[in-house]
């Protein structure tokens, strides 16, 4: 029960991030109760990335020291930082079940990995928001890798070699991250030609969700793929719960449903009670 709390109020967390970054980005009204809660949130999102906002400012004034480049932390970075930590956080806690070696390994590369993706985010978006989508994809490409590597080599088949067992994860886990985040790099860097940097901030946003949502999709399908080969059928229940990936996915694209359905909820019951 208090694991599915937690689930949950990950979920919330993630889908309230959302919101903010919908909101900010695309000059979305809220009625008055969105409106106050979001506020409180964002304030209070400034005390969960307090512990490492310090070295991600100290980053970005080295750059700025550097370069001579007006670096500036874009506040959004904060919420992609929490994005990035609940996504890193649900895949490590998935591993904690038979695979407690992988959590382990895995835990010591969310901190750099999350700052690395949320903070260069948010030092490049102002200049170059396409471009700065480059660093949260990475960073969940480096994330898959180490998954692939410690899969490898604390849990390996017995049947075969470890560099098979590598390529096999690098095949079904690294690589579907490496063709969509090229694809939507691709488009940002063509979008950026051509549109004003006001609007790329939005387009890259919305590119970001795009690309996690094809993510999550991708790891929904390995549920049907693993069950290609296996006598009867499993509920839709146990497909969305026995296996790693469509759980995985699931939580992810339930973050997207919760916060759809809080927008639905603010535009048609709370705005029309004049809430």
């Amino acid at each position: 029960m208090a694991r599915i709390s937690l689930i949950l109020v990950a979920i919330l967390l993630a889908s309230w991030s959302l919101l903010v970054l919908t909101q900010k980005s695309f000059d979305h009204e809220f009625g008055a109760t969105f409106t106050a809660l979001l506020l409180q949130y964002d304030k209070w999102s400034e005390y969960l990335v307090e512990p490492i906002a310090w070295l991600v400012r100290d980053i970005a004034n080295l750059l700025r020291e550097w370069w001579s480049w007006p670096f500036e932390l874009h506040p959004y970075w904060k919420h992609i930082l929490v994005v990035l930590t609940l996504y890193m956080s649900n895949y490590i806690s998935n591993n904690v079940r038979g695979r407690l070696w992988n959590a382990i390994f895995l835990a010591f590369f969310l901190p750099p990995l999350a700052i690395l993706g949320a903070g260069g985010l948010g030092i490049f978006f102002a200049d170059a928001p396409g471009v700065s989508l480059v660093f949260p994809i990475l960073a969940l490409i480096l994330f898959a890798v180490a998954a692939s590597i410690a899969t490898t080599f604390f849990y390996p088949p017995g049947d075969q070699s470890a560099w098979l067992t590598f390529r096999h994860y690098w095949s079904r886990t690294v690589m579907p991250f490496v063709v969509l985040g090229g694809l939507t790099m691709a488009i940002a860097l063509v979008a950026q030609r051509m549109i004003p940097p006001s609007d790329m901030q939005s387009l890259s946003l919305t590119l970001l969700a795009a690309f996690v949502l094809g993510l999550a999709l991708n790891l929904l399908a390995r549920g049907p793929a693993l069950d290609a080969n296996s006598s009867g059928g499993r509920s839709l229940r146990q497909w969305l719960t026995g296996s790693f990936g469509p759980r995985l996915g699931s939580r992810i694209v339930g973050v997207y449903g919760a916060a759809a359905g809080q927008l639905i909820l603010d535009a048609y019951v709370l705005r029309p009670l004049g809430f």
